[in-house]
């Protein structure tokens, strides 16, 4: 179960995303935030694996959000916007994907698999924990014994 918070300033923008997230299995809603300060006391206290973030608010855009996260409880970030003149900048700062509005269903599917697949190989990489059974496996065998990711 994906857990996500939605962070945007337009109250009819957050039930839309809010009504189509409720229509895709395995999706909850957990927490929807107006502006940036919110969603950055969401994210610390309900730690989601995936926020949709609207880029331009008022006092703090999605980017000063993004910038100002724990990057150790960092989540899966989607920019959800008007503006397509903003995407380059959105996957500079290792954001999963880029919605514009308004939303197609098909794109937020697209984006809720990305996440999901985001999140599965997140836990599968090489940590300090795993690492050195990771290497072991790595070296000089073939690779079918390596971990997939």
């Amino acid at each position: 179960m994906l857990r996500v918070v939605i962070v945007d300033d337009e109250p009819l923008a957050r039930r839309g995303l809010r009504h189509r997230l409720a229509e895709l299995a395995d999706t909850e809603v957990v927490g929807e935030c107006a502006n940036g300060k919110e969603a950055l006391k969401t994210v610390a206290e309900l730690s989601p694996d995936m926020v949709f973030l609207d880029i331009q608010m008022p006092g703090m855009s999605g980017f000063d959000v993004v910038a100002r996260l724990q990057q150790d409880n960092m989540p899966l970030i989607v920019f959800v916007t008007a503006y397509d003149e903003y995407a380059i900048e959105a996957f500079e700062v290792n954001a999963i994907d880029y919605l514009l509005k308004p939303i197609d269903p098909e794109r937020l599917s697209q984006s809720v698999v990305r996440a999901r697949n985001a999140s599965h190989n997140t836990k599968r990489r090489p940590t300090s924990s795993n690492y050195s059974t990771w290497s072991l496996a790595s070296r000089g065998n073939p690779k079918s014994q390596l971990p997939s990711f």
